[in-house]
């Protein structure tokens, strides 16, 4: 499978004059998109000529498919004006032909090009091949962004594999992928993973301009405002935010059947996820659309990638990324305690307002409070008479 994310109509392309992403300076723009899959070559060609979808974002990895994703892609892409979409793939494997006789790796998906294997490679290396292997695929010279892959306890599900192959990666692989990001060869280095905390590792350790997290960011939860998220406004690094739906649950129509993380969800997420659903129903919005917006409000993400199978799919994801969502929505959310229930504030996690306007203010981590000092300079036609009167009082900053 591969994934090709569009945009909205009018946006801003993440490209500057088509040869730089612009992430080193400002963030990637924000691009409010819908996803696909693409099942067959026929499927790829009949969205990258849409009228109805138009392209920005390509992201998409050869190991969908074991190097048929990356042949499909650039077939269908190759003779796009390459100003008109943003690619990125991915670092971590590099597909080998198999000997006769060889057996197939544990966990091999079938579909892909017959005859290859995925080893991983985390080296400066295979960097490099991997890289070159994606471009000689794609048949495209320019990759915008490349991701470090599967270098999550999610995937490996391994600490002491896991801490090898990060030390591994950011000992040498990374030193390639800063070496053809200073060359202009490619844009734009990130990381895509399923955890929010061995994503914090990473931009901790290197210079990153993005990150893809997969699910840990979404109506359903939102552990990421601890730690990451914060530190990723704070080193203007992007993030794209992978598997809006949480794999199933979050489409639409919760059954006792959804998935979370591709599993059978935990009685209690499908609980919640029918609370939510309740409350979009009651305000006219399809769950789908609210999970497809809810991470965009947040200043770090740049872009939302949910998957699809087909064209109409596509489509959908669209519309929901462009359906008007009504601010009491997200208020009557808060208000139930179904969203940013962490009560980082107070112990009561909620202080109720004055009703003035259909908004909630949220208290993050960290919050410093100082004692200051004021005058009033010009008058306050509210308060009028305070003119050259001085203040006492304490100024609160917090995320």
């Amino acid at each position: 499978a591969a994934h090709v994310v569009g945009r909205e109509r009018g946006a801003e392309f993440a490209t500057n004059g088509g040869d730089d992403v612009e992430v080193r300076e400002g963030r990637l723009h924000h691009h409010h998109v819908g996803a696909l899959a693409l099942v067959g070559e026929d499927l790829a060609h009949r969205l990258a000529q849409s009228t109805d979808v138009h392209q920005c974002v390509a992201t998409q990895w050869f190991r969908y498919g074991y190097g048929r994703s990356e042949l499909r892609m650039g077939g269908a892409l190759r003779e796009k004006p390459r100003s008109d979409f943003v690619l990125s793939t991915k670092i971590g494997r590099i597909m080998h032909p198999m000997k006769p006789g060889e057996q197939k790796p544990a966990e091999f998906r079938e579909n892909g090009l017959p005859g290859f294997a995925p080893v991983f490679d985390y080296t400066y290396d295979g960097v490099m091949r991997s890289l070159e292997h994606s471009h000689l695929r794609l048949g495209l010279a320019k990759i915008d962004i490349a991701l470090i892959h599967d270098v999550d306890f999610w995937t490996i599900k391994d600490r002491e594999i896991l801490n090898q192959r990060f030390k591994t990666v950011m000992d040498s692989g990374f030193k390639a992928l800063d070496e053809l990001r200073k060359a202009g060869i490619i844009s734009a280095i990130g990381v895509g993973i399923n955890e929010s905390d061995t994503s914090l590792r990473f931009i901790q350790a290197g210079d990153f301009d993005c990150m893809l997290l997969a699910g840990r960011y979404t109506l359903l939860e939102q552990g990421a405002l601890e730690a990451f998220l914060p530190e990723c406004t704070k080193r203007n690094v992007s993030v794209i935010l992978g598997g809006p739906y949480n794999s199933g649950i979050l489409t639409g129509g919760v059954t006792d059947n959804a998935t979370h993380d591709y599993v059978q969800a935990p009685a209690a997420l499908i609980e919640k996820a029918r609370k939510i659903e309740a409350v979009c129903k009651r305000h006219g919005v399809e769950l789908g659309a609210a999970a497809m917006q809810f991470p965009l409000f947040h200043p770090a993400f740049c872009a939302v990638i949910p998957g699809a199978l087909s064209v109409n799919e596509v489509k959908q994801n669209v519309s929901r990324i462009s359906a008007k969502i009504p601010v009491e929505l997200w208020s009557e959310l808060k208000r139930e305690k179904l969203i940013d229930p962490s009560g980082v504030e107070s112990s009561s996690g909620e202080q109720d307002g004055l009703h003035l306007l259909p908004v909630t203010t949220r208290y993050e981590k960290p919050k410093f409070t100082n004692r200051v000092m004021a005058e009033v300079v010009h008058e306050i036609p509210a308060l009028p008479g305070l003119v050259g009167t001085r203040l006492h009082g304490y100024e609160i900053h917090t995320g």
